[in-house]
């Protein structure tokens, strides 16, 4: 019998509203599955039931996602298309994370638009050398899925970005929500074709395909089915506001398993099956469940990492050598930094860009001194906000160019070109700081590849002219909103993107403190550096003045802060005296009870402002 939990809404995609034309089956099947139907739009001569064992097969992953891990181009003079693998595709990698016996095949669409007289052809070529099954959405479908729903209500929706007028976005569509049901309906179909729903596992990727779990379920009752998202999730008040939100969680539930790059974004889903459909969920031995209709659905969190070995064997190429030579040369005196980041409004190029711009203009004598290298990705929708961002980044870095540039120095370099792998690795080695602020991303493994490259290895260190005993010293900036920012707590500096009217910490103490600051920067930078940002990260909301947080970080500083460093550096064992020991330590002393009932009365002394003294005094203990 067929699963209650698929019966909502398949009836939309059976609907009029667009004319699908089925899709080429001239593919041989890997297998056969008995009793499948199909032509899915009959689902009443379906049941799970259906699912018949065929015995002979080797094990086997379908990986299906929207576009295939591969690239096409057609050969000028034959007509005939080539392919290759897309070496820097994640879900290529994700085959050796599976053991040699097991097969993989990839379920997707290509990148390009094939002729529907040479689809049939296409699907034979890659079936057999690519073990790939490409799906052939017609234009006008793919169009409406890809490029209207997927990026005018899911990406903006899921990276935290609300319709609230037509200038900022759309208003919701059902064509456009008929497309999607319609597109997953034909992943569907060609993953059908393939799979042997008693050996296989099914792992669907991304939020393109969300209600094609239900498809599967609804045909295999018993099929092995999990889904990745590689996307943030939204908290419930802002995924409340989809239309079809029930209909989106009802189909992620007809997973086995679900995975999340982090546990925000797995407590957020979990809060909307809570609120949204009552659900209850229950954690036993590290394991979350959810019983849907009978089954139980586990939650997982599963954060995306880099492949160190293909990174290292990048650095290794002589190709990578050489473009580091090129490198070193055309920036030579120059420290430079990087920007690596698709051309999209979350990922916050333009701000990156105006902090450049200010710190330029505070600091004159870096001018000619930095670089910023900004390599920006093709952009993956075509919507008026990519136009606007693109617009908006060539203007800025022309400004900055124009105002702070020479004849022979250009403050930002602009990169707008598909960049291979070899030549990111080789700005990845060089750049002594990385910038990475997206104003919301999913995990963003640009920070990872970073510090991989940047650690090198013996021939990187061969075509630097380094020595390996001498570490480099770098700096990596991440946003706190993305992914892999809490996987990197420690020793990078944490970023609001939207504040980039601010240096780092340091040099804020110097400007705004003069020679007051010189005895302690010149003691011990590490108190002054993390005491200023835990001070500032309270006076800030209180919106205090910096002459006001000034007064109350010299307070601090100079009395117990330092006395205290001192005594801990006297009694502690020498080899413990690192970075993390001190901020294991001084939160545990500065950041107590205690201690914040201590001080309080000294900062609201020194920061009276028009407020009361209980005015103040309440709001230091909410934000403390």
């Amino acid at each position: 019998m067929a699963s209650r939990s698929c019966a909502n809404f398949l009836h939309l995609a059976s609907g009029n509203l667009l004319d699908i034309p089925q899709t080429p089956r001239g593919l041989p099947r890997v297998m056969t599955v008995p009793g499948i139907i199909s032509d899915m739009d009959s689902c009443s001569s379906n049941d799970g039931d259906s699912d018949v064992a065929s015995s002979g097969c080797r094990e086997r992953k379908i990986i299906v996602a929207n576009m295939l891990p591969l690239h096409a181009k057609r050969d000028g003079e034959t007509s005939k298309w080539h392919f290759s693998w897309d070496e820097d595709s994640l879900l290529l990698h994700l085959k050796d994370g599976f053991s040699p016996e097991t097969e993989v095949v990839f379920v997707g669409s290509l990148k390009v638009d094939i002729d529907v007289n040479e689809q049939e052809e296409v699907a034979q070529k890659l079936l057999e050398d690519f073990n790939c099954v490409p799906t052939f959405l017609p234009h006008d479908l793919q169009k409406k899925f890809y490029l209207g729903f997927c990026k005018q209500h899911l990406w903006p929706l899921f990276h935290y970005m609300l319709p609230m007028c037509p200038d900022h976005g759309d208003r919701f569509d059902r064509i456009l929500w008929q497309a999607y049901v319609s597109a997953n309906k034909i992943f569907a179909d060609k993953v059908m074709e393939v799979i042997n729903p008693d050996d296989d596992y099914v792992w669907i990727h991304d939020y393109h395909l969300m209600v094609l779990p239900t498809f599967l379920r609804k045909h295999l009752n018993r099929i092995k089915l999990g889904f990745f998202l590689h996307s943030p999730f939204p908290s419930s008040e802002i995924y409340r506001t989809l239309p079809v939100r029930d209909e989106i969680l009802r189909g992620l539930l007809n997973c086995d398993l679900i995975g999340f790059h982090t546990f925000d974004y797995a407590r957020h889903f979990l809060s909307c099956c809570s609120r949204m459909l009552g659900l209850d969920y229950e954690s036993k031995r590290g394991h979350i469940g959810l019983d849907y209709f009978g089954r139980t659905v586990f939650i997982k969190i599963l954060p995306v990492g880099v492949h160190m070995g293909r990174l290292e064997s990048v650095l290794n190429l002589s190709s990578t050598a050489a473009r580091v030579k090129e490198i070193q040369k055309q920036f030579e005196g120059k420290k430079l930094i990087l920007g690596i980041d698709d051309m999209d409004i979350f990922k916050g190029i333009s701000l990156k860009l105006l902090a450049v711009e200010q710190l330029l203009q505070q600091h004159p004598d870096l001018q000619g001194k930095i670089v910023l290298v900004q390599i920006v990705n093709p952009a993956r929708g075509f919507g008026k906000d990519v136009q606007e961002a693109k617009k908006e980044t060539y203007m800025t870095a022309k400004k900055i160019n124009e105002v702070y540039g020479s004849p022979n120095y250009q403050p930002v370099i602009l990169i707008d070109r598909p960049v291979p792998c070899y030549e990111k690795s080789a700005y990845y080695a060089l750049a002594e700081c990385c910038i990475v602020n997206a104003v919301r991303d999913g995990m963003n493994l640009v920070p990872y590849k970073y510090i991989v490259c940047r650690q090198g290895t013996p021939g990187m260190d061969e075509a630097l002219g380094v020595k390996p005993e001498y570490p480099r010293t770098s700096m990596l900036v991440v946003s706190e909103f993305i992914g892999c920012s809490p996987s990197l707590s420690g020793r990078i500096v944490g970023t609001n993107p939207a504040l980039t009217n601010r240096g780092l910490p340091l040099e804020r103490l110097r400007v705004l403190g003069g020679k007051e600051f010189t005895r302690v920067k010149g003691v011990d930078s590490t108190v002054a550096e993390y005491l200023l940002e835990s001070v500032e990260s309270i006076l800030d909301q209180i919106s205090c003045i910096d002459e006001e947080k000034l007064g109350c970080t010299r307070s601090l500083l100079n009395r117990e802060a330092h006395r205290w460093w001192n005594t801990v550096k006297r009694g502690a064992i020498v080899d413990r005296l690192t970075w993390e020991y001190f901020l294991e330590v001084f939160k545990r002393k500065f950041m107590g009870e205690q201690y914040i009932e201590a001080c309080k009365r000294e900062f609201l002394d020194l920061v009276q402002g028009s407020l009361s003294v209980a005015d103040y005094e309440s709001k230091f203990v909410q934000l403390s």
